[in-house]
């Protein structure tokens, strides 16, 4: 559809999937009619474009808080993990995947877990949904609603100084350590202004970016 000039805001869904792809080609796998899987087709010029997973991330961890009440529970409250996954208590509730076919296009590719319950295939992180957290069945039609205007807003903050201080609000495992994908273990400052990843190893301070790294919780 980009390559046939798919213009900017297009939204591709998808009701299931058995072979979602997400970073460093891990599977991602979504019964049929239970879940909100979806790609946005984001044509424009923007300063920092690894900004795009965050602005995506920020969006579906306000639509999860908006709609679980839950934004003022400290303990519980969705978090994000560098860079773009939406965590619930611990426990994945969505995962983005960013790519760019072109200079300037950008393709926003969001699974959210909404209603699953049956989590019966093999994940790197443990997953959870909103209907788990809730206790009841989510409306998907409300919150795909929820996310385009949260993806919308976030997105248009993409250039201002208080986007950062925004996702900088909800990230998690700051101050904790973390072990990187070759096994060292450091310890998680903060991201950058371009969305890297700030830690501090036995090397001293290190800057990560999200193509070459992952992280796991010590």
């Amino acid at each position: 559809m980009v390559s046939e000039g798919a213009e900017d805001g297009l939204v591709v869904i998808a009701d299931y999937q058995h072979s979602g792809r997400g970073r460093f080609s891990r599977t991602w796998w979504s019964q049929p009619g239970q879940n909100l899987l979806l790609t946005v087709v984001l044509r424009r010029t923007v300063r920092f474009p690894a900004r795009i997973p965050l602005a995506a991330a920020l969006a579906v961890r306000q639509v999860a808080a908006n709609v679980l009440s839950m934004a003022d529970d400290e303990s519980e409250r969705p978090m994000i993990k560098w860079p773009n996954d939406v965590l619930i208590g611990g426990c994945k509730v969505a995962g983005i995947l960013v790519e760019s076919p072109s200079e300037g296009v950008y393709l926003v590719g969001v699974g959210l877990n909404v209603n699953q319950v049956d989590f019966s295939e093999s994940y790197a992180s443990e997953p959870t949904s909103l209907f788990l957290e809730l206790g009841r069945p989510v409306d998907r039609a409300e919150v795909y609603i929820r996310l385009m205007d949260a993806l919308e807003a976030s997105v248009a903050l993409l250039d201002k100084e208080k986007f950062m201080t925004s996702y900088r609000d909800h990230l998690a495992w700051v101050g904790e350590e973390a072990v990187l994908e070759d096994g060292r273990i450091v310890s998680v400052e903060g991201v950058s202004d371009d969305g890297a990843l700030l830690v501090r190893s036995s090397k001293g301070r290190e800057t990560l970016f999200a193509g070459d790294v992952t992280l796991r919780r010590q």
